[in-house]
């Protein structure tokens, strides 16, 4: 036969376990949400390369300036990475305008043709004298990675089958 007892008190070392895993869950938690900010924070951060380069420079298409000159154009749509190379050298494109895109809401990207064809409307508007007989105006845009990072610039190359010198001196 059973008996009633008291009940039995609580444990207090199982109560400071629990709050001690409560307490690292949260830090952990605070310490990945730091790191995401700082990792997003440094993939955000865009240096340019220098206008005036000395040697053949690698450059994602969010670091060139106006003025930069490309050793050669990729041949695929989605543009990863350029080298840049001193003017003065043989060069098949130049940037020779920017443009700032409207659009402040990061996960609605407009359609690329519109992109395009607002960068190509400044293109129209450059005037290049000295461009060689078979120059023609590229217009590159933010693909939809770089645009979530916050790219907002559309850019104006004039490319030939060889550039020697900038072409906007």
């Amino acid at each position: 036969m059973l008996t009633a007892t008291s009940p039995l008190p609580p444990r207090p070392a199982a109560r400071r376990h629990r709050g001690q895993l409560w307490g690292a869950l949260a830090c952990g938690l605070v310490f990945v949400v730091l790191v995401v900010v700082a990792v997003v924070l440094l993939l955000a951060h865009v240096d340019p390369v220098p206008r005036a380069v000395q040697a053949p420079t690698p450059a994602r298409p969010d670091q060139l300036v106006v003025g930069h000159c490309l050793k050669a154009l990729p041949a695929a749509d989605e543009i990863g990475a350029v080298v840049v190379v001193p003017c003065k050298s043989g060069h098949r494109a130049e940037v020779v305008a920017t443009v700032e895109l409207a659009g402040d809401d990061v996960a609605t990207r407009p359609p690329s043709e519109d992109l395009a064809t607002t960068v190509e409307q400044t293109c129209a508007r450059v005037a290049v004298l000295g461009a060689p007989p078979d120059a023609r105006y590229v217009a590159w845009v933010p693909s939809e990675d770089s645009w979530l990072r916050g790219d907002r610039r559309g850019l104006c190359l004039l490319t030939a089958s060889t550039l020697v010198g900038s072409v906007l001196s």
